[in-house]
């Protein structure tokens, strides 16, 4: 549900980021369509992945990591401490391996099949989007987003937690990872002859625009 809402609100954000651009050069007033394709790839990767894969994974950082008895944490002084191996450990391997090696591969292998795309167009896609400054992005916001959650918020509530920190995220993500359907639409050219390499796909499947 958090990963539908994020969605929703990043195609209307590209709608009327689409639709200004459009009205200024041509006068149009396209009304919002909801990509329910492009809805469906992104609610059932976040299904899969925060539903069921991060419920076992949090489970395993947990038991490599354990948290010290409450009685070491007494002693410690460090209960609320965000400097704890059971903090940073998993907060590290979660962000700096599971992110750039799991996440993000199969996010875009996951969204494109969805969406219809060939497995070479996802492999464009990723090639095109996966870059520094995404996983820049990831970082600014779910360090401090999940240093709290492995600090503070009880095992139990872990992924009712990043749910809930999910919904601003997955607006980003969605922003920054999926074309809008009306940018497919007014790229109707198969592809340009002017040597920017930009391919424009038919709808429900991902458009490429390497720079």
């Amino acid at each position: 549900g958090i990963l539908l809402f994020g969605d929703v609100a990043a195609q209307k954000i590209q709608h009327k980021q689409h639709k200004h651009t459009s009205h200024d050069s041509d006068g149009s007033d396209e009304p919002f369509v909801l990509d329910t394709r492009r809805l469906a790839a992104f609610a059932s990767f976040g299904a899969i992945y925060t539903g069921w894969f991060q419920m076992h994974w949090f489970r395993a950082l947990r038991r490599a990591f354990p948290p010290p008895s409450a009685a070491a944490l007494a002693v410690s002084g460090r209960k609320q401490s965000f400097f704890r191996k059971d903090v940073l450990g998993p907060l590290l391997v979660n962000q700096f391996g599971m992110v750039p090696c799991g996440y993000y591969p199969f996010y875009f292998a996951w969204t494109g099949f969805v969406r219809g795309a060939t497995l070479e167009e996802s492999r464009d896609a990723a090639r095109a989007k996966y870059k520094p400054h995404l996983l820049a992005q990831n970082w600014a916001f779910w360090l401090p987003a999940q240093g709290v959650q492995f600090a503070l918020v009880p095992p139990g509530y872990h992924i009712l937690y990043v749910s809930a920190m999910g919904l601003a995220w997955n607006t980003i993500l969605s922003l920054t990872t999926l074309e809008a359907a009306g940018a497919r639409a007014g790229g109707a050219t198969a592809r340009r002859g002017d040597g920017a390499g930009v391919e424009r796909r038919a709808r429900g499947k991902m458009v490429v625009a390497p720079k």
